[in-house]
């Protein structure tokens, strides 16, 4: 019966004290859920892309190959150990017309469509049908060109545009649309590059196998049996299970190549040793027939009249090339006179330009001298105000020191007041004795000498009380005077000063204004003067873009003259030449006509039989050697889906990124809510402590009543656990997903609920509530029940430690005073309090300063760092030499404004103790022009670097990675040589790894000059169309096999990041959210435990806003500190966030910025406010009589 009593009462103090309970429940709400929320995040994403993936059969490895695949190599991938399906297939990319132009698409057969063989990327049908003709194809649902394709669309392949001509690699070139689909070979909106057309694969496309003419199946795909053993392709040892079947499957591809390369000898062999037969009896027939064919006469009546038409070729040639030589002459005439016209009009606007300068500097001097001298005048104005300022000053501190001298004297007039009250009242009480005294007397009718004596010692008291109260009213009738004089007094000192601060104020207003207007012309005379400057810097700029197309014209004159002097020689060269080979031919002619007519129907008969042999034996050995086109270079190259797939390793990189987050932020969190738990159940046993008392008196026993407090906290706890779970787990994961639902293409989230997390979390929120309540009803319940139903006893006054500094201790108001000894009167609270708040500032200002971290780098990297535009791959190296066509080109298009060639190669770079990272190895063709294509700067100072002569310049994330800064030597790789360079500095650097090295430094070390394999360019006004000029570009015959835009490397990494933002505002409203809850919570528990004190301080004639003041005015002291204590440890949380943030190839900006500070403290401090303002209006409710109530 008692217990369900006890029970009853839990409930009701549930009720009762609602807000705290509340307040609990939402801050293990917040704590657990966001700390599982955020764990489950990257989880719930790999195991979406798992199931995805499995569901679909996705590849793990494609392995592509010179010389094709046939049926035997796929029997022999599938008997290899760890493969657990092969699908061979066909894919090719190629140009396809829209009525919107034209785009590139990757096309591929359909997967499965072979009975014979496994089925692998597994398509997901969106909408129509399969395949079931030969001319009917599969399209992805997006199309990344100016328009999407549907169900019953006609698409044509086209055989030019730049595109290999489908003759030879497709039967059929005109489809019909029966589906769209999606691929799990493509989950990004990326779908990759092409050395066709544009550069860009727009469209995704799937045919029946049956329309490749291919005679060997041009890629293969492979999966793996390490998923039926639960391994996910996330974990490290998949990444173990892929590296040792690669392996395998390349030494199988080199033993396929071996027995490949028997076959194909041995067929040559076989040919040759044919076509040499037919080689030997066509040379004895050729060798008769020559001598008669030498002598016919048809064939040298032919050769005459090539000969007579060649005299006639040479002489139009003649009158033709003069004619083109003396327009050249016409042209170099023209382009003088039109240089010598752009001299004049120079010279003109340079004139006009030093016109326009004179005249600025002279209105700028003018307008300058004019604003002198308005300060002059406003500093004179501020000169004569200054002494009335002082003089009201002194006015002011002489009328507060007669103020304390009146407040003194009240003082004491209000004592002296005091005193005449207790006379007078004293007089009436012997006023009063001596009438009752003679009545008692009087009514005996006979008086005793005794009662006369009493009489009369009693008038005498009487007498000397009366003249006593008479003399003090005297005395305060005077000091009532006086007071009244200093009080009038001060009245006008009062007025006197009131109308010195109002013609201090209009001086200052007017003062004020008087600086407004000057600072308006101020800002005025900037403005005009940097548009006036601006526009003579353009005008300056024009003139100098007409020098330099004025100097290039002469240059271009010049080269004309050249070139026309050189054809003129060549002319005269070239005709003499053929003048000389015409006049041999016609003496030939007449040496051979006799011998050729005996021999000609001998020689066509010869010739028959011999073109028709050796066609027969060249065709079989070239349709042999074209069936194995690549051989001698044949090899197997395998890839996993990091390298095939866009974007895959990059989503794994994102949940990574999650991970990190939630390995340092949700703890800090929960830790934070933790703190604030733990002090609420410990404040609020120490609050029951009455209560307790009369449980224990009513013969409850300590276990029954701590159960109370326990079943309290475990009801908060396990509400706000189980629901902040719940939501959380439902929110926050799928928020995140879909941040990154910009980049990728997966199917709706799967939650995974990461139960140790789940458990681990809620055994510390019960461990702060439960435990935490069964520890201070322990400590609380070994006392008595009398001792428990008595309030503690309040703790003894101390001095604080400003006390001991007079100075300032005396300077303090009384309110001041009060709420300082407060603050250090409690010092757990105010600890707890501070704390509190600092964690919640902290958490603020580490998610700010993940944003500064990471927004910056974007523009830093693309803009700051690289200057270039555009990216151009080339297919073989180029050396200095063979690179000057290309140069001639690239200077030639208007769309290209400088162009620059670098060597670009991967190697594995590592330092002495260090891992080995991959590494882009970079040198330019020349040092001096490096800065307008890459700035490189030095990672602390900001300083420009250069390349030296005698060692490299490396990144910055790489020197972290490695341990290695400037003076330090960096060891890599390249193609197994190892190598060492000194670092002769450390450039800033935010998106991958690089060593940049002279050409000098490159000829030291490889021995050799550098041979380049990329172009980079800033874009031309010109370039307007970029997918255009990517296609002009790929179309030219330099080798160029792919175009890239660096605007969409940027675009690209501005997606990553704005995804990653979503998490960062997450992380700042949760962090808000328990901030509040905690302030609240705290703020509310202070009230509490004060209630009696609050009540006093009312019944002392506090009013509703000094009382709020002597609450509040702790918190705001509280909260500063808080706030101060935060940023420092906001600093570092974030910087340790920041770095734990980073993968292997990005670096953050690693500073916070000032206003990220200020907004969190703004924050923090609305927050702080808001809960004043709530709690206002509970303290306007506290009861004074309730709360003043004896407890004892």
């Amino acid at each position: 019966m008692k217990k369900r009593a006890l029970y009853t009462d839990t409930f009701r103090e549930i009720k009762k004290s609602l807000n705290r309970f509340l307040s609990i429940m939402m801050i293990v709400f917040l704590g657990v859920g966001f700390f599982v929320g955020i764990k489950a995040t990257a989880p719930s994403m790999r195991a979406t892309a798992e199931k995805y993936f499995n569901d679909t059969s996705l590849m793990d490895i494609q392995i592509l190959s010179t010389t094709g695949f046939e049926k035997d190599d796929v029997l022999a991938i599938s008997e290899t150990d760890g493969v657990s399906k092969v699908m061979p297939s066909y894919r090719t990319d190629l140009i396809l017309k829209t009525d919107t132009g034209s785009l590139v698409a990757r096309v591929s057969s359909v997967p499965g469509g072979d009975p014979v063989f496994d089925t692998i990327n597994d398509l997901t049908l969106l909408e129509g049908r399969m395949p079931e003709a030969e001319n009917e194809c599969l399209v992805s649902m997006l199309s990344f060109s100016k328009r999407n394709f549907d169900v019953g669309d006609i698409i044509t392949f086209d055989e030019t545009a730049g595109s290999t001509s489908t003759d030879g690699i497709l039967a059929n070139r005109t489809f019909k649309v029966v589906g769209i689909v999606e691929s799990p070979q493509y989950i990004s909106f990326n779908y990759g590059s092409s050395s066709v057309g544009n550069g860009t694969v727009s469209l995704y496309a799937f045919i029946p196998a049956s329309n490749f003419l291919y005679p060997r199946f041009t890629e293969l795909y492979v999966t793996l049996d390490c998923h039926s053993d639960g391994i996910t392709a996330f974990d490290p040892e998949y990444e173990d299970e892929i590296g040792r079947v690669s392996s395998s499957l390349e030494l199988i591809g080199a033993e396929r190549y071996e027995i490949l390369k028997e076959t194909i000898d041995r067929e040559i062999e076989e040919a040759e040793n044919e076509l040499d037969e037919k080689k030997a009896e066509i040379s004895a027939q050729l060798a008769d027939a020559k001598a008669r064919l030498d002598e016919a006469k048809a064939e040298l009546d032919k050769a005459e009249r090539e000969i007579a038409e060649g005299w006639e070729e040479y002489e139009n040639k003649g009158i033709e090339a003069e004619q083109q030589l003396q327009n050249a002459r016409n042209e170099i005439e023209s382009s003088s006179k039109r240089i010598a016209e752009g001299k004049t009009l120079v010279a003109q606007g340079q004139k006009e330009y030093e016109a326009a300068l004179a005249k600025f500097n002279s209105e700028i001097a003018s307008a300058r001298a004019a604003l002198d001298a308005g300060w002059a005048e406003y500093n004179e104005k501020y000169a004569e105000y200054e002494p009335g300022l002082k003089k009201y000053e002194e006015g002011l501190k002489e009328y507060e020191k007669a103020l304390a001298q009146y407040e003194e004297g009240r003082t004491e007039y209000n004592l002296g007041y005091n005193a005449y009250t207790r006379l007078a009242g004293n007089y009436k009480i012997l006023v009063s004795e001596l009438e009752s005294l003679e009545y008692e007397v009087n009514s005996d009718g006979v008086v005793t000498p005794e009662e006369q004596q009493q009489l009369d010692d009693l008038r005498a008291e009487v007498a000397a009380a009366e003249q006593q109260v008479e003399s003090t009213k005297d005395m305060l009738d005077e000091g009532k005077k006086q007071l009244d004089a200093a009080e009038d007094k001060l009245d006008a000192a009062k007025a006197e000063l009131d109308e010195a601060l109002k013609k201090l104020k209009e001086a200052e207003a007017s003062l004020a204004s008087a600086r407004k207007e000057l600072e308006n012309r101020e800002a005025e005379f900037a403005s005009k003067k940097t548009q006036g400057q601006a526009e003579l810097d353009a005008a300056n700029n024009e003139l100098q873009s007409k020098r330099r197309e004025i100097a290039a014209a002469e240059a271009a004159l010049a080269r004309a003259k050249k070139d026309l002097a050189q054809a003129e020689i060549d002319l005269t060269e070239t005709l003499a030449r053929a003048k000389q080979d015409l006049e041999d031919a016609e003496k030939k002619l007449a040496e051979g006509k006799a011998e050729y007519e005996k021999s000609y129907e001998e020689y066509l008969r010869s010739r028959d039989e011999a073109v028709s042999a050796l066609e027969d034996g060249q065709n079989r050995i070239l349709g042999t050697k074209n069936s194995f086109e690549g051989i001698i270079s044949g090899k197997w190259y395998v890839f996993d889906r990091g390298d095939v797939i866009e974007n895959y390793s990059g989503f794994n990189s994102d949940a990574e990124r999650i991970d990190a987050i939630a390995s340092v932020f949700p703890v800090f969190f929960l830790m934070i809510a933790s703190l604030v738990c733990l002090t609420t159940m410990s404040r609020m046993v120490d609050e029951q402590r009455t209560q307790m008392g009369i449980y224990k008196a009513l013969g409850f026993s300590a276990r029954d009543i701590a159960g109370k407090y326990m079943i309290y906290s475990a009801i908060a706890c396990v509400a706000g656990s189980v629901l902040g779970q719940i939501v959380c787990l439902l929110f926050l994961p799928q928020s995140i997903f879909d941040a990154y639902s910009a980049l990728y293409r997966l199917p709706p989230l799967t939650i995974t609920v990461p139960w140790t997390m789940s458990v681990v979390s809620f055994l510390v929120a019960l461990a702060c509530t439960v435990f935490v309540a069964w520890l201070c009803c322990r400590r609380e319940l070994r006392f008595k029940a009398a001792s428990l139903m008595r309030p503690k006893a309040p703790k003894a006054g101390k001095r604080v430690f400003l006390e001991r500094l007079p100075a300032l201790w005396n300077k303090m108001s009384f309110s001041s005073k009060i709420t300082v000894r407060n603050l250090f009167r409690f010092k757990t609270r105010l600890a707890m309090t501070t704390a509190g708040i600092a964690g919640c500032m902290a958490l603020v200002v580490s998610g700010f300063g993940l944003q500064d971290a990471i927004n910056p780098i974007i523009d830093m990297q693309y803009g700051g760092i690289y200057k270039y535009d555009i990216m151009m791959a080339l297919a073989k190296n180029l050396t200095a030499q063979d690179s000057m066509s290309l140069k001639d080109e690239l200077a030639s298009d208007n769309r290209i404004s400088v162009a620059m060639f670098m060597r670009s190669v991967t190697v594995s770079a590592s330092s002495g103790s260090g891992s080995a990272k991959e590494v882009y190895l970079t040198v330019p063709d020349s040092t001096a022009d490096l800065a307008g294509m890459v700035s490189l700067r030095d990672i602390d100072t900001k300083k420009p670097l250069e390349l030296s002569d005698s060692g490299v310049i490396i990144s910055g994330k790489l020197a972290d990675i490695l341990d290695i800064g400037a003076g330090d030597s960096i060891d890599f790789t390249v193609n197994g040589s190892g190598y060492s360079l000194p670092v002769d500095a450390v450039s800033e650097n935010y998106v991958f790894h690089y060593i940049y090295m002279s050409e000098a430094v490159y000829k030291t070390t490889f021995d050799s000059d550098a041979q380049y394999n990329t172009v980079v360019a800033t874009a031309g006004e010109e370039l307007t169309d970029f997918d255009s000029f990517t296609s002009d570009w790929l179309n030219k015959d330099f080798g160029i096999v792919s175009v890239f835009d660096i605007s969409k490397a940027k675009q690209a990494f501005s997606d990553t990041i704005a995804s990653l933002n979503v998490v960062v505002v997450i992380m700042l409203l949760s962090a808000g959210a328990l901030a509040f809850v905690v302030i609240y919570n705290l703020t509310n528990i202070n009230i509490s435990e004060r209630l009696r004190e609050i009540a006093t301080v009312k019944v002392l004639g506090f009013t509703n806003r000094e009382t709020n003041m002597y609450i509040f005015r702790e918190n705001v002291i509280m909260g500063i500190a808080g706030i101060i204590v935060g940023s420092v440890a906001g600093y570092f949380l974030a910087q340790y966030m920041i770095t734990t943030l980073e993968v292997d190839i990005v670096m953050f900006y690693r500073q916070i910025d000032t206003t990220s500070y200020l907004f969190a403290a703004l924050l923090t401090a609305f927050y702080i406010g808001f809960a004043n303002v709530v709690m206002s209006g509970r303290i306007k409710r506290i009861s004074m009589v309730e709360s003043l109530k004896a407890v004892e």
